[in-house]
């Protein structure tokens, strides 16, 4: 072979390795940045479904909040007494900075700050909102304005208020504070040179928070997006556009709020995604470069893949676990870190399910702590948190991975023991909670202290077979431990309540008449078929069949609202309008109860809706009843 031969040779192989290098470093790049956009997303998409829970959490509560102080001032027409009883509350005022009493002039007639009280909100827009309002049970959330009185920038949540005749009496509302919301966004968004995460008005197209924070010009400017053609047709989705408040392109995936006029949009810039791209492409290209060998290089690019490939998976496993870190924030409690009464209710619901279909025993134990208080009075509030969360962690050591130990208020707390009924076990276990309590616990002081527990149990079906049942038994069990010294326990002997053949769970007795014959009647029937459905969930008649006698209840819920509707115009009944306003904040309620009737939340659905209806007769219908009697002495 000649010398030209033999140099074209060695340029053609030369030149061969050379192209297969970087035709491969541009495949692998392409290939990593496609992986690391698809990950950037994912993440972004789990920030935006974080910050919906977070939201709508926030604003139900408000929206609670308003609803009680609504009724409340509604019965009471006391200024003082409202203020009393806004002030009781207790909210988190991090988040809901406070709530408003307005007239419906416009004035401010109940405002936390002195200064506020008789200022006028007559020209602000939610205010012309509800004034105007044709659905007046809306509730409806402003933009953000300047407060006249704090100067801080607020968005608020607002309901109206009806005068006995149906007219507009003025409004309820919660300042929310858009940097309290910024806080959480951070928590999501650590890392990123132009991420950024917006909670945005669907309707006025306005911002209510953003991280990072806009300029002031940008608050009252409405966003130009294609967002808003695209949530015509999807309420989750993303797309690539020009920020307006910063001038810089994302890609931005977004989650509107169910019944919330808001969308959360969570957005990611080339530049966030760059150095993820190039520290993979480093890690394979230098490996590659250095070899000489195109099957060794193969097999060095073929590990640095899979390593990746790994730490992608880890990273979207980080994401995870921070989702379900936010979730857990909503449902445990803060200072022992414990379920709290939300999610023991939840998980109550679900183990009676369980060992229901099971044919399983369950045990419910209340706890109450024995010389909390003077702990708490002689050594202050620090005190007493360190006793409540040593003992929480005592407990909770000492129970099983399938038991529930929360916190259900205060020093007060409750076990779920799932298939536990044996009378040996329990006396075995509430006498080591107890002895657990009883071990001294040493103050951040270095004082130490001692308190004891009154224990309380009862026994699923023994005891009941209903959340209220078994709740109710195991409370008197632990009051009468308080009765026999305290630190003790006692098995309940109470008799079940319902779920025996011919008992009844609900009982409609002559308390609950309201002297109107036809609403009594129908009275009859929501009771009787409340215990239709609590039978056929004691004895398990499956899903679809109790799914079906929910739907009967809903309907004849409907239908008797429509009775108590012609029959207060008959009568020209003044609190009609307040009462029809319940009753579709009543159906509503119904309308979300009936999403948790699967994964074993059908107890604590039927337990709401019981609780609900005695307490509506008793509050809205006996009150009615009397009026129609009333009326019908006159006239006769």
């Amino acid at each position: 072979m000649s010398r030209q031969a033999k140099l074209l040779s060695l340029w053609g192989v030369v030149l061969f390795f050379t192209s297969m290098l970087w035709g491969g470093g541009l495949l692998i790049k392409a290939r990593i940045a496609g992986e690391e956009q698809e990950r950037a997303q994912q993440a972004a998409a789990v920030r935006a479904s974080a910050v919906v829970s977070y939201t709508q959490q926030h604003l139900q509560q408000a929206r609670a909040l308003l609803s009680a102080v609504r009724q409340f001032h509604g019965v009471s027409r006391s200024l003082a007494d409202t203020e009393r009883f806004i002030d009781g509350l207790g909210f988190d005022k991090s988040v809901i900075e406070n709530i408003y009493l307005i007239d419906a002039a416009g004035k401010v007639v109940i405002a936390h700050h002195p200064d506020g009280a008789g200022k006028s909100v007559a020209d602000r827009e939610f205010f012309a909102f509800h004034q105007q309002a044709a659905n007046r049970g809306a509730t409806h959330v402003s933009h953000v304005e300047m407060g006249r009185v704090t100067g801080q920038l607020f968005f608020r949540v607002s309901l109206r208020m009806n005068e006995p005749d149906g007219q507009f009496g003025g409004l309820v509302l919660a300042t929310f504070n858009p940097a309290a919301f910024n806080s959480y966004f951070q928590q999501l968004n650590q890392d990123g040179v132009s991420r950024v995460v917006t909670l945005l008005g669907s309707q006025d197209h306005k911002i209510r928070a953003r991280l990072p924070a806009p300029d002031a010009d940008h608050w009252d400017k409405p966003i130009e997006s294609q967002l808003w053609a695209l949530m015509g047709s999807s309420a989750k989705g993303h797309y690539v556009n020009v920020s307006p408040v910063d001038r810089i392109s994302r890609t931005y995936v977004y989650e509107a709020l169910a019944e919330w006029p808001l969308v959360v949009v969570s957005g990611f810039a080339d530049a966030d995604v760059a150095p993820h791209i190039d520290r993979r492409v480093e890690q394979l290209l230098i490996p590659a470069v250095a070899s000489t060998v195109f099957v060794l290089m193969l097999a060095l690019v073929g590990t640095a893949m899979i390593l990746n490939r790994e730490r992608l998976v880890q990273a979207n496993e980080q994401l995870d676990n921070l989702y379900k870190l936010m979730r857990a924030q909503a449902t445990h409690d803060k200072l022992t870190g414990l379920p709290n009464r939300t999610l023991f209710f939840e998980r109550l619901s679900r183990d009676l399910a369980r060992v229901r279909r099971a044919n399983k025993p369950l045990a419910l134990v209340f706890l109450d702590l024995d010389g909390f208080k003077r702990v708490n009075d002689q050594y202050g509030h620090d005190a007493g948190d360190s006793v409540l969360t040593t003992v929480a962690s005592r407990w909770q050591e000492t129970m099983r991975e399938t038991d529930t130990v929360a916190r259900i208020g205060g020093d007060e707390f409750a076990i779920i023991l799932p298939n536990a009924d044996r009378v040996e076990d329990l006396q075995a276990i509430a006498s080591k909670l107890i002895r657990l309590a009883g071990q001294a616990i040493e103050l951040p002081s270095q004082v130490k202290v001692q308190v004891g527990v009154s224990v309380g149990i009862s026994l699923y079906p023994g005891h009941g077979t209903e959340i209220d049942t078994l709740i109710a038994a195991a409370d008197t069990a632990m009051y009468q431990s308080k009765a026999r010294g305290k630190n003790c326990f006692t098995l309940s002997d109470d008799e079940p309540q319902a779920g025996n053949e011919g008992a009844e769970w609900v009982v409609f007795s002559d308390a609950h008449l309201t002297g109107v014959v036809e609403i009594d009647g129908q009275h009859r029937e929501m009771v009787r078929q409340v215990n239709e459905i609590n039978r056929a969930i004691v004895s398990n008649q499956g899903p679809q069949a109790v799914r079906g006698l929910f739907d009967a209840l809903f309907a004849f819920t409907r239908m008797h609202f429509d009775t108590e509707s012609r029959l207060m115009a008959e009568v020209n009944y003044p609190g009609r309008a307040g009462h029809e306003l319940a009753h579709e904040a009543l159906l509503n309620e119904l309308g979300h109860l009936s999403t948790g009737l699967s994964s074993g939340g059908e107890l604590l659905v039927l337990q709401t809706i019981k609780d609900w209806l005695l307490n509506h007769i008793e509050h809205a219908d006996r009150p009615l009843g009397a009026f129609m009697v009333g009326v019908a002495e006159k006239d006769s």
